[in-house]
């Protein structure tokens, strides 16, 4: 895909996610817009520019499901769970309407095939699953205690959580450089002592930290996308979240007290990255995963 091609999808996709907050509208102009057979012909640079896109604009939609269904050679339909922190035992799935009839239900090690009369029907819902953004679409799913399954092959699932490894990564770096972007914004106009706030070196610097760690994270991010590799995956996400967390916290630094204020939408950035961050494995954890396998020697710098 060509730079312009590439350019003018962004601005479609900044479009539909302007006019459809509600994710249902979402889903619906991405339908219209025939996304799916857009995004096969180039799938890595579609997906990286989509899920950067829905992350600058805080939305939500299913194309992150639909991709684990693709990874996994299931029905498109299919309801697909995600861990959420790796020590918790807590699932989501992040699906914007019902949940499906069928279910692949697995943590970070293994899936099985289910069905929807396997979930508690009383703990589906957004809450109780530690998550601060409550917009993105994410629901807890319990199981009973009498559910049983046949087993997901390990190498599917495996792709599985690659796939959605590289598309949370992207979607972190969309936040981090949004949230950034608001931050320069701010910077430039707000003045003390008789000049713009942006050009005290300190806050320069912290900025410039800001957009390093995201520039390297981008570039971990589309190395991954395009190698399709596990470990380039948990590397690519780990980066992301640390420069995502690198980035609010800078930006809620130089934003100030108005950046603690639920009117201000920097909040938004913040719970959104941390949200993004937990699932799949978190950025501590899948570092700590790279370094077991680069100590054991499955991996080389």
């Amino acid at each position: 895909m060509d730079a312009d091609t590439l350019n003018e999808l962004r601005l479609t996709l900044r479009r539909v996610f302007a006019a459809g907050a509600d994710p249902s509208v979402v889903n619906k102009d991405l339908a219209d817009l025939g996304w799916d057979d857009a995004r096969h012909d180039d799938p890595a640079q579609t997906d990286v520019a989509f899920f950067e896109e829905q992350g600058r604009a805080l939305a939500a939609s299913d194309v992150l499901n639909t991709s684990l269904c693709e990874a996994l050679g299931v029905d498109v339909g299919t309801g697909v769970t995600i861990p959420v922190r790796a020590r918790s035992g807590d699932l989501a799935i992040l699906l914007t309407d019902v949940i499906p009839e069928k279910l692949v239900v697995g943590d970070l090690r293994s899936a099985v095939f289910l069905t929807k009369s396997d979930i508690d029907p009383h703990d589906i819902g957004p809450h109780g699953i530690g998550l601060l953004d409550t917009t993105l679409g994410a629901r807890r799913v319990v199981l009973r205690a009498d559910a049983s399954g046949r087993p997901v092959d390990g190498a599917a699932w495996s792709a599985a959580l690659t796939a959605a490894r590289r598309s949370l990564a992207s979607e972190l770096v969309g936040v981090g450089l949004e949230a950034l972007a608001l931050a320069i914004t701010y910077v430039s106009q707000r003045t003390q002592f008789g000049r713009p706030i942006g050009s005290f070196q300190a806050v320069r610097h912290r900025l410039a930290e800001a957009h390093v760690h995201l520039t390297a994270a981008q570039e971990l991010v589309g190395a991954a996308w395009n190698s399709g590799d596990a470990d380039d995956a948990c590397l690519a996400k780990a980066a992301a979240g640390r420069a995502a967390d690198h980035t609010m916290r800078t930006a809620m630094q130089v934003f100030g007290a108005i950046g603690l204020t639920w009117e201000h939408k920097l909040h938004g950035y913040v719970r959104r990255a941390a949200s993004l961050d937990a699932l799949a494995g978190e950025s501590g954890f899948l570092e700590e995963r790279l370094g077991r396998r680069l100590v054991d020697g499955a991996i080389t710098p």
